[in-house]
């Protein structure tokens, strides 16, 4: 009896082994002024002109941007009071998008959809405040995939660090 439920546990484990199954995703570390942000290895890093930092895979995007404390004040913003809500709702208003604001634990976020060259996309997008800026992190996807992708922007977005 005992030989065979170890037999059983074994196939069982090689099953899982080889199916991929072992409940252990590898994650890549991105790391860029401060910033860190962990996504799985398959989000490849690229550029986009105008954007500090951007990732994507066949399916999705993930835009950084980082606005540094000096220019905000040259603007005429106070970074003593400006919090993260703040400053997205700024940026929000700035890009014709009037969306609500807001928090699930760490991560403060507003959600829209928007048309791009035909094609309807759904984005989330987040900000961040470090010691010496303000980052805008905008995860996206076509507007049919976004509620298979949600549950992965809004983890990604909770391994971001700013320091």
């Amino acid at each position: 009896m005992k030989k065979s439920i170890t037999v059983i546990i074994s196939i069982l484990a090689l099953f899982l082994l080889v199916s991929g199954c072992t409940g252990s995703e590898k994650n890549t570390k991105y790391t860029y002024d401060g910033f860190t942000l962990v996504v799985p290895e398959e989000v490849q890093q690229g550029s986009i002109e105008g954007y500090t930092l951007f990732f994507y895979t066949n399916e999705i995007g993930i835009t950084v941007l980082q606005y540094e404390f000096s220019t905000l004040e040259e603007a005429g913003y106070d970074i003593e009071t400006l919090s993260e809500k703040g400053f997205l709702e700024l940026f929000v208003a700035n890009n014709e998008k009037a969306p609500s604001v807001k928090k699930d634990g760490s991560v403060t976020y507003t959600e829209y959809d928007a048309e791009v060259q035909g094609s309807v996309y759904s984005y989330l997008q987040t900000s961040f405040k470090g010691p010496g800026a303000m980052w805008i992190v905008t995860f996206y996807t076509v507007k049919d995939s976004y509620s298979k992708y949600h549950p992965d922007f809004m983890k990604w977005a909770k391994t971001i660090t700013v320091k």
